[in-house]
């Protein structure tokens, strides 16, 4: 089998994935990032983002509308992209959807996050702040993919 032959079968390979479980973690996903920046880091993050200059200011309620179904909307491809790989390796249980998950958020979300961090001169706090909600975010993404075939 030729190299050209094993990445036109990766492309076409036939993914099974469930539609239901895709939108539960993408509305778990949704949840936990208004926890993470409002309870949980609220005043850590929003004071690190003051050091850099940027005040988070009281959207109107249409701009609110739009940021809410926009970070939906991501969270929905993320999920669906992550559901993607959790199909194709046909991942069914806890430890390996952990492991994906970590790999996924940490391969992609952190370092692409990490390496614009870097360039605004974020600290390190914030940095961490950042990148902690898509890596958890797709982490028990992975788990719910993974556990609701």
């Amino acid at each position: 089998m030729t190299s050209l032959h094993r990445k036109v079968i990766m492309c076409t390979m036939h993914l099974v994935m469930n539609y239901w479980a895709i939108l539960v973690a993408a509305i778990v996903f949704w949840v936990l990032g208004s926890v993470w920046f409002s309870v949980l880091f609220k005043k850590s993050w929003v004071s690190g983002l003051g050091k850099l200059g940027i005040k988070i200011k009281k959207p109107s309620s249409g701009e609110m509308q739009r940021k809410v179904v926009g970070s939906f909307i991501i969270n929905l491809v993320q999920v669906w992209g992550v559901a993607a790989v959790i199909s194709g390796f046909q991942i069914t249980t806890i430890e390996p959807a952990i492991c994906l998950g970590l790999l996924l958020g940490i391969c992609f979300a952190a370092t692409s996050m990490t390496c614009k961090s870097m360039w605004e001169s974020h600290g390190v706090k914030l940095t961490l702040i950042d990148i902690g909600y898509p890596v958890v975010g797709i982490v028990i993404s992975a788990i719910i993919l993974a556990l609701w075939q």
